[in-house]
């Protein structure tokens, strides 16, 4: 008879995207992100201090905003709960299994006060939790088959419950929250000192002349100030002791104060990561492959709390070098403290998720930093695997299970850019950057299950048309002919030569980010004339008359710019001929016996003044 039982607990949240940025207000979406952040740590600390207080191996760093982990394994000592992950909305705990009924059990009580803690703090959040059925530790694999399980009845219970905004159906008829759409809990007032809505509070009766608003109890824990600030601080410990946020970016006059003009989405996320988990027990077996029974489980445990903090790990580094790359661009400001005010706000950042909102004239330059350094992080985690995998050291896991999933000792991350001008709604740069990422996300499929780096971008300069399908779709006035690249995958090279067949080298050639780089750089250098004017090498009149004949489905505009355009200006054609590796306009690319024309010129000169330094 098993003496040792256990039960794997999961806490996760849903809809993450759509809860942070229901509004339009940075305030609010730096609240959201905090929430979020809350739950799978916070949250989840105080609700193991109150079901088993001193026997869990979690602690909340309150002046940090983060976790810590301490000494303690599950069935060592009188430890009943061991986490194995606590990150932002989401958290995995192992506990003993007393043999109690269900409602007795450690596992549904954990479930329990976690839940009450979310209902009554964090309002609208759609948190869920389960737990696996008793399992005996000394069996192996047995954690390995609870995750297993843990997950699929998560996703079980999603389906029986309905979302948050479902179960309001507005009967009564109740007014509507100003911020968020949903029922509002009463009126409050925005003007800071003259209520306690800053609180979370309805604004006191008495307080007539202010002007009130309808908002619900999830607006208002949102715009808490205590929250934001929270927010704040942990995210400038990224930056450094010299480096700041720079204001609030939602707000026109922080715009005005740096002289930027565009506001920027950036969703990021990790190409392939699910593929990594999915035999995440069997990789680990083959680094310990004597062990049995509990102690393969306790290698396990150990594995899988340490690749998800190697890869929060990678994350923060990458976006702390891709930081430094934004320290040479002039929008990047010095205060008068001495510090780098940075016009770049994480909203999320954990994992192999990254959503940023910043300036767009750091965007490009930023994203494809932070793609590179995750990329390089990812696979610098220990510079040589051994050949023995036994002897892979727990530095190394994060290099190791990624070499045994993907076949290459790196992990691939996808992104898409919106740039849209500040006082576009909001919303529209948040969509369209979600549509961009799932646009990049298609290097996966082109580069064979090859762990690649690829992002996806578009510079809305009117809101007409903000949907990709319709925006792609303008770029395509003939069969057999596009007039964009996208999307461009970092890292070509290294793909390519991980021994892809020919079709995918072809491709990764065709949309190298490198070779459009040189493209964007060819039509924004500027050389001085005979007076030491500085003028570009490449007349504005002239890439207009280019793009004419680009959209004019010229047959001869090929022909023209060969030998027109590349033949008079030779300071440009030498640069353009460095970036395509030839003179021609466009280039073909073959696939499934079909041949399609694509040409660089158009995203370069889309994308001019936006990639970062100097045009001379």
């Amino acid at each position: 008879m098993c003496e040792q039982k256990f039960r794997l607990v999961l806490l996760e949240t849903s809809g993450n995207q759509a809860y942070i940025f229901a509004a339009n207000k940075l305030r609010e979406i730096m609240g959201a992100s905090q929430i979020v952040h809350e739950v799978g740590t916070k949250l989840v600390c105080e609700s193991l201090d109150a079901v088993c207080p001193g026997r869990h191996n979690l602690y909340w760093r309150e002046q940090e905003q983060c976790v810590e982990f301490k000494d303690g394994r599950l069935f060592e000592g009188d430890c009943q709960a061991e986490v194995m992950v606590a990150a932002s909305g989401k958290a995995l705990i192992l506990v003993a299994d007393n043999g109690g009924v269900k409602d007795d059990c450690l596992a549904n009580k954990l479930i329990r006060a976690w839940s009450l803690r979310v209902c009554r703090y964090l309002p609208g959040v759609d948190a869920t939790g389960v737990y696996s059925a008793a399992r005996c530790w000394s069996e192996g694999g047995a954690v390995a088959a609870a995750n297993l399980q843990a997950h699929q009845r998560f996703e079980q219970a999603r389906l029986r419950r309905r979302g948050p905004l479902a179960r309001f159906q507005r009967l009564p008829v109740t007014a509507a929250c100003v911020s968020s759409g949903g029922p509002a809990s009463g009126f409050f007032s925005e003007t800071p000192g003259k209520s306690t809505a800053g609180q979370g509070e309805p604004a006191a009766q008495s307080d007539k002349k202010e002007p009130l608003f309808a908002g619900s109890r999830t607006t208002l824990t949102k715009r808490q100030r205590q929250r934001y600030n929270k927010t704040r601080e942990r995210f400038n410990q990224l930056y450094g002791p010299d480096c700041r946020l720079f204001g609030n970016l939602l707000n026109h006059d922080t715009f005005d104060k740096m002289g930027a003009d565009w506001l920027a989405v950036i969703h990021a996320d990790g190409n392939g990561l699910g593929q990594v988990f999915l035999n995440f027990g069997t990789h680990v077996g083959k680094i310990k492959p004597a062990l049995k029974g509990g102690a393969l489980n306790r290698a396990y445990v150990d594995a899988y709390r340490e690749f998800s903090r190697g890869l929060d790990e990678c994350a923060q580094k990458a976006f702390k070098q891709a930081l430094l790359v934004c320290k040479a661009l002039d929008l990047v400001k010095r205060a008068g403290d001495d510090t780098w005010r940075f016009p770049i706000f994480p909203v999320v950042l954990g994992g192999d998720d990254l959503t940023v909102v910043m300036t767009g004239e750091l965007a490009l330059p930023f994203c494809a930093a932070f793609l590179k350094a995750f990329e390089g992080q990812v696979a610098g985690w220990q510079q040589e695997l051994p050949e023995d995998d036994s002897a892979v050291e727990p530095d190394a896991i994060v290099q190791y299970i990624c070499q045994k999933a993907l076949g290459a000792p790196r992990l691939g991350i996808c992104a898409g850019v919106a740039i849209i001008k500040p006082h576009f709604p909001f919303h529209v740069a948040h969509d369209l950057a979600e549509e961009l990422l799932r646009s990049a996300k298609q290097v996966k499929a082109k580069a064979l299950g090859k762990p690649c780096s690829a992002l996806d971008f578009h510079i809305l300069h009117d809101s007409s048309f903000t949907s990709l399908d319709d925006l792609r779709q303008r770029l395509r006035p003939a069969p057999g002919m596009l007039l964009h690249a996208k999307p461009y995958a970092l890292g070509a090279g290294v793909v390519a030569g991980d021994g892809a067949d020919d079709a995918v080298a072809q491709w990764l050639a065709c949309h190298d980010w490198e070779r459009f780089c040189c493209a964007a750089q060819a039509l924004q250098t500027k050389l001085p004339d005979a007076s030491g004017v500085y003028k570009p090498i490449l007349p504005p009149s002239q890439a207009h008359a280019v793009v004419e004949n680009i959209w004019a489905v010229d047959k001869h505009a090929e022909s023209a710019f060969q030998y027109g355009t590349m033949k008079r200006y030779g300071d440009f054609a030498d640069a353009w001929r460095a970036a395509t590796g030839d003179d021609c306009l466009f280039f073909c690319e073959c696939e499934e016996n079909k041949t399609t024309r694509l040409t660089y010129f158009l995203d370069a000169l889309e994308a001019k003044g936006f990639m970062g330094g100097n045009d001379e």
